[in-house]
């Protein structure tokens, strides 16, 4: 691999920290429940920037990293480290439990899964798209994109949860998932010499959770997903 000196190493470090906003807490120890360092919100984002440093890293899987966290720490927080996969064209993939609508706008891609991990709706942050699917006509618009899915969700019985899945399956959006969907399989068959569904999970596993907004930013475009 490439050598780098100690200088290149430390400017990398610089940035990093510069681009989360931690270069005035640089010499600051991070701290524990004896020793007082930086807040909750500079001590998640110190972990994001030993991910970011590695020159190898190319995704972030993240999960309740605003658990906790005041709603000003959260929003910059998840500012900061957008700012730091565009920087360093890293995909970021975040999985939050109600998230403002400030924090919700700042991603790309919005996955929404019900309580027994069915897909609920993937695509582009659409509040028109989202009311579309988990509303009926004749309910009332919510103030959030959280709360609109969160209360939909929660009231819903089997046949209304079949029927927002239904909605979701004719939406335009589902529509784009497969088309692209389809292409990534066929270039990740190419790739990998080998039948891309033979990598994915049996289609009857589904994960037990409770009702989950998963994010992402673009991936590099040497990346494959696979969903």
């Amino acid at each position: 691999g490439r050598i780098r000196t100690m200088d290149h190493i430390q400017s990398r470090v610089e940035s990093i920290l510069s681009t989360l906003g931690l270069s005035h807490v640089a010499q600051t120890v991070v701290g524990d429940e004896n020793l007082r360092g930086v807040f909750g919100g500079q001590k998640r984002l110190v972990t994001v920037r030993d991910m970011l440093t590695d020159p190898n890293t190319r995704y972030l899987c993240l999960e309740q990293i605003t658990d906790g966290l005041s709603s000003t720490d959260s929003l910059s927080l998840v500012e900061s480290l957008k700012k730091g996969c565009v920087q360093r064209n890293i995909s970021g993939i975040v999985s939050l439990q109600q998230p403002s609508d400030e924090i919700i706008h700042l991603f790309d891609k919005l996955l929404v899964l019900s309580e027994n991990g069915e897909q609920v709706y993937f695509g582009s942050i659409d509040r028109d798209a989202l009311k579309a699917i988990c509303l009926e006509d004749n309910r009332r618009d919510s103030d959030s994109i959280c709360d609109l899915v969160l209360r939909s969700n929660a009231s819903e019985s089997l046949i209304k949860k079949a029927m927002t899945l239904h909605r979701f399956q004719q939406s335009a959006a589902y529509k784009i998932l497969v088309s692209e969907l389809a292409e990534t399989k066929s270039l990740g068959s190419l790739a990998l010499n080998r039948d891309v569904n033979t990598l994915l999970p049996h289609k009857n596993t589904r994960p037990q959770v409770g009702t989950r907004f998963v994010f992402s930013w673009p991936p590099p475009a040497e990346a494959y997903f696979y969903s």
